[in-house]
């Protein structure tokens, strides 16, 4: 069986640096697709951090009824991550609802409903799949986006930042140990674990898109982007100076506000 993993398209990104919605280099990717049984867009398939909802959907149409005639009767597996999130919604309510068990590793539903419906409408026969929070390719090889280890980063990004303050506010948080089987590891996490303190900074991050607060302003890691471009320097003494003092003053000291205030551990070098 011939698997093709695709993970990090953002189609309909805002500033159109979504390679693959330029038709020449989507022609490159479809020659390698033919024959293929299986792609799996591994999360951030779609971008939906940057534009209203409807826009984010029809930019990104062409590349999915173009990978429907590409592979053909082949599967397509649709594992969002934490750009596209919004995709899960439906699913994810409807799972609530029935009482549902535990996400596991992996569970798979059709594509029937939802966003992802409509952005694959076009592909005609094409079988395609919603597999969260990861799918397996093939007995023993497991793939996922890998957003929940945003919970572990100890770079102070945006969005790692926010997933503590959320677990702050809901109470309950996990600690996490530093020596997994220790006599104070509180043992593995679940996917709902994760989902409970991340789901609401994606949806968040969603919902100022639909208000028009566009990636370019608020959206997405941009804002962590940004530190860490002034932190660079630059050119010219201004430049310099002013990444000198982010790093060695500003920087350092907001990281240890936030690890005071229980968003840590986070620390101020890469």
């Amino acid at each position: 069986m011939r698997t093709i993993v695709l993970s990090d398209l953002h189609l309909g990104s805002g500033g159109d640096i979504d390679l693959l919605r330029r038709p020449e280099l989507r022609e490159i990717l479809w020659a390698e697709i033919e024959g293929a049984d299986e792609v799996v867009l591994l999360g951030d398939a779609v971008e939906l951090r940057d534009r209203p909802l409807a826009e984010a959907l029809e930019l990104s149409r062409p590349f999915f009824d173009e990978l429907g005639s590409a592979i053909g009767t082949g599967r397509v597996v649709v594992v969002p991550g934490n750009h596209d999130h919004h995709l899960l919604d439906d699913w994810l309510e409807r799972r609530r609802l029935d009482g549902a068990g535990s996400l596991g590793l992996e569970q798979r539903v059709a594509a029937k409903s939802g966003p992802v419906a409509q952005l694959v409408s076009g592909m005609g026969r094409t079988p395609i799949e919603l597999a969260y929070p990861g799918a397996w390719l093939r007995p023993g090889v497991y793939a996922t986006h890998g957003h929940y280890l945003d919970r572990h980063l100890t770079v102070p990004t945006f969005e790692r930042l926010a997933v503590a303050a959320v677990e702050r506010v809901l109470g309950g948080s996990r600690d996490v140990s530093e020596e997994p089987g220790s006599p104070g590891d509180p043992g593995p996490a679940s996917a709902e674990d994760y989902e409970r303190t991340q789901a609401p900074v994606y949806a968040f991050l969603f919902a100022l898109a639909q208000a028009g607060v566009t990636g370019g302003r608020l959206g997405g890691a941009n804002p962590s982007a940004r530190v860490w471009q002034a932190l660079g320097g630059g050119y010219g003494r201004a430049a310099k100076l002013r990444g000198w003092l982010l790093g060695t003053v500003a920087l350092p000291g907001a990281v240890g506000v936030a690890n005071r205030l229980g968003l840590g551990p986070v620390r101020s070098d890469l």
